[in-house]
Formats: C-alpha cells, sequence, structure tokens
C-alpha cells in the first residue's frame, strides 16, 4: 500500500459554523436533486407504457449492482471519516484509502439518517482510520547466490588434472618390449586431440607402464562439480 496524507477541514467539528460557501453548495445540491427527480419520473413514466422497456430497465440495474460488488475491497482499503453535515449533524462515512478526503472520492453530499434521508452537503471532515489493518507482507525465500564467472571450477580442475596426466604417462613409458604399443599409437605421435586440448588416444595409454609414483601422484582425480 502506498502512503496517503490525509486531509482535514473545519475541524473540530462539533464547532463549524456554516460560511456562505456551504449555502452556496446546499443550495445548488437542492436544485440539482429537484432536476435529477424530475428525470426519474419521466423515465418510469416511459417504462410503465413500455413493458420491454421496462424489463432492459430492470436487466441493466441487476448488471451494474454485480459490478458494484465485484468491486469489493479489503477492509485495510478503505478508509473511515467522520463528516459534518449542512444539517449540523455528524455521521461517519467511507472512501478507498487511495482518496485525501471523502469529497475528492465524489461524495460531496450524504443522506443523514437524522432529517429523514435528506440529501446534505458535507461541510466538514476529518479522517479516523482505516477499517482494517493489512496483513504482514510474505518474504520471499531468496535465489542461492550464482557463482561468478571468475569463480574456480573444480570441473576446470579436473581437465587439467588430464593434461597433466597425459604429459607425464607420455614422459613415464618404461623401457621393454612393450615400448613399441605406445610409440605406435596415436599419443605417440601427437594424434588427434579434443575440444579441450587433451589427446583423443589417451586411452591406448597402458597403465603398466605408468611408474607407481605418477600413478599415486596423478592418477587420483578431483571430484567433478555436478552443477556444471
Amino acid at each position: 500500500m502506498r502512503e496517503v496524507e490525509y486531509r482535514s477541514s473545519g475541524v473540530p467539528l462539533e464547532e463549524y459554523e456554516l460560511t456562505r460557501r456551504d449555502h452556496r453548495r446546499q443550495k445548488q445540491s437542492e436544485e440539482s436533486s429537484v432536476s435529477i427527480r424530475r428525470q426519474v419520473e419521466e423515465n418510469n413514466a416511459k417504462c410503465r407504457a413500455d413493458p420491454p422497456m421496462a424489463e432492459r430497465r430492470r436487466q441493466a440495474f441487476e448488471n451494474v449492482a454485480k459490478l458494484m460488488q465485484s468491486f469489493k475491497k479489503a477492509d485495510h482499503e478503505i478508509m473511515r471519516w467522520r463528516v459534518r453535515l449542512y444539517c449540523g449533524h455528524i455521521i461517519e462515512t467511507e472512501a478507498h484509502y487511495t482518496y485525501i478526503d471523502p469529497i475528492d472520492a465524489g461524495g460531496s453530499r450524504k443522506k443523514c439518517p437524522e432529517c429523514g434521508g435528506a440529501w446534505q452537503t458535507i461541510v466538514a471532515f476529518e479522517p479516523i482510520g482505516l477499517r482494517g489493518e493489512p496483513s504482514e507482507p510474505t518474504v520471499p525465500t531468496p535465489p542461492p547466490p550464482r557463482r561468478s564467472r571468475h569463480e574456480p571450477n573444480s570441473n576446470d580442475a579436473l581437465r587439467r588434472w588430464r593434461r597433466r596426466t597425459n604429459a607425464c604417462a607420455r614422459s613415464s613409458v618404461t623401457e621393454g618390449p612393450d615400448r613399441s604399443h605406445w610409440a605406435d599409437s596415436p599419443a605417440g605421435h601427437g594424434g588427434r586431440v579434443d575440444d579441450n586440448g587433451e589427446d583423443a588416444a589417451r586411452a591406448d595409454i597402458d597403465m603398466v607402464h605408468i611408474t607407481p609414483l605418477v600413478r599415486a601422484n596423478f592418477f587420483e582425480p578431483p571430484i567433478a562439480d555436478e552443477r556444471n
């Protein structure tokens, strides 16, 4: 919810005195009410003479009522107001919390329950507070941290280990009758190399020809990072 700075006017309400502007606004409101009442009576007469028109009007009113019901807001979105009417009575009214005062919300006049439901102009007002408190927002679970491109990767260590293993294997082949096996292999002649710079023929290296020291130091691969 965004913060709203609400306005007050004519406080304290109990001590408010009417102004010439209030008298003028009340007179305009009464004249408007007379004009609206006349139009409603004329429309009712037309509906009584035309039943299909009356049915369309009834259906339109029902649709509007359903639409208004769908606009219901939560309690924490409704601001309550105390308003003083032209007649001098003080009542409570409500408006959406985004309006800074009840008149700005389109409620420049209200029906006074103590004056037989007559329309009275609002002359003073003050905010009371929200109808309800907003619920605590749910804190989303933060995503796991992403590894930087420059952070060490265990798969990089595995590739380095393979390169070092091949280099040491070539230099550690023992003298013997099987030396021709190494010499005739693609690795012995600088054979095909894959995308990682590794000898594709390393599978042909005979582990028997690798000294125990080299095997102990270089043939225990690091654990690969399964995330990659």
